[in-house]
């Protein structure tokens, strides 16, 4: 019986599932029931209390094989909007539920409670996955990616806060929980996983900035009024931070090492001074 075992058709009356004759007695008692548990089922996943325990579409394969994975092709350009969707999902506003509530189109919550009050297994509420292998790409490529849109018209204002929009926002709320951070907790964090494997050639760098077309960013970065201090850097003689000030003029204490059009150049800094 479902869930337990998916029902191949045969019952007592019906060895082959694909015998053609009107159902009797018995096959409509097995319809009836199987019918009834996969309505219990998909109720109990409404409500939260399945033993169902994970939903996987497509397979997973290592080495970034194909096998088991479900092929992206033009025939699911669903909308035909050059949109390939495997999944998605579809909400819409249309009145104002005040500031009290917030919508969303997909909610993952990873709750953490130990009895041991330590963990060491990494921890995410949604992770995206980008794998490239003996491959070459061009135009944009991403492991996950946020848009702010805005079709005919669209009005910008936030009067609680200074910056408000976003295509991705890293919301770091401790509330009444975190009480002591011996490392940074950080809104966005640019991860660099490859100890051991670094570029064979070209850069790698944690935040980009670029543009499609004449329009550019007026401001690279913005830090009104949200920080008490624009940079933390570390000690000097510990990169990208140079122990000796370069250039002359005044004595500086130190140098930070910055890039413009491919050459490195510094900027002087000096000790506070009353």
């Amino acid at each position: 019986m479902y869930p337990t075992s998916v029902w191949d058709g045969t019952t007592r009356n019906r060895s082959d599932a694909n015998k053609y004759a009107a159902p009797n007695a018995d096959d409509w008692m097995m319809i009836v029931a199987e019918l009834k548990a996969t309505q219990t089922e998909v109720d109990a996943v409404k409500a939260g209390t399945s033993d169902f325990t994970n939903l996987r579409v497509g397979g997973f394969n290592t080495g970034a094989a194909l096998t088991d994975a479900i092929p992206f092709t033009v025939d699911l350009d669903e909308y035909t909007d050059g949109q390939l969707d495997i999944v998605a999902a579809f909400g819409g506003t249309s009145e104002d539920l005040t500031s009290a509530y917030s919508a969303k189109v997909g909610r993952f919550r990873h709750v953490i409670l130990t009895d041991t009050g330590t963990v060491a297994h990494e921890t995410y509420g949604l992770v995206g996955q980008v794998v490239v292998r003996d491959t070459t790409l061009t135009h944009l490529h991403a492991g996950l990616m946020g848009t702010f849109e805005s079709h005919t018209e669209a009005v910008v204002l936030n009067s609680a806060y200074t910056y408000g929009h976003a295509a991705v926002i890293g919301r770091v709320g401790p509330g009444d929980s975190i009480t002591t951070a011996t490392t940074p907790v950080c809104g966005v964090l640019a991860f660099y996983n490859a100890s051991a494997l670094a570029l064979a050639s070209g850069k790698a760098i944690a935040f980009g900035a670029a543009a499609n077309g004449t329009t550019k960013w007026d401001v690279g970065v913005g830090l009104e009024d949200g920080c008490t201090n624009a940079l933390a850097l570390p000690a000097a003689g510990t990169a990208p931070v140079v122990a000796a000030a370069t250039g002359a003029g005044v004595a500086a204490e130190g140098s930070i090492a910055i890039t413009i059009n491919g050459v490195t150049k510094y900027l002087q800094y000096f000790a506070a001074t009353s």
